[in-house]
């Protein structure tokens, strides 16, 4: 009996460590580094994450392309219902880049 409730506070204490990471303020700072440089990563060109901000039913994302291009994202999803409802605001002012 005293093994399973180990395993329950395990368990819940992983959730509550997985929850706080993904959705908090604490844990978006902690994940902006690893966003910004899988980002950096895929476009091949030095960006930077302004903003990024995660809940439990929305999102917020604010990149720096350059100097002259930027692109704001923000929207609410489900993850239940696999719903996403997103707005997209890009200023790109070089192209080329």
């Amino acid at each position: 009996m005293r093994t399973l409730a180990w395993i329950g506070v395990l368990v819940l204490g992983l959730i509550v460590i997985l929850y706080i990471v993904a959705f908090t303020p604490i844990g978006n700072a902690m994940l902006k580094p690893f966003v910004e440089n899988k980002i950096n990563k895929e476009l091949a060109i030095q960006s930077k994450v302004n903003t990024f901000l995660l809940t439990m039913d929305s999102f917020e994302i604010s990149l720096e392309l350059d100097d002259a291009n930027h692109m704001e994202a923000k929207g609410s999803y489900s993850l239940f219902s696999k719903a996403f409802d997103a707005v997209f605001a890009l200023d790109l002012k070089h192209l080329e880049t």
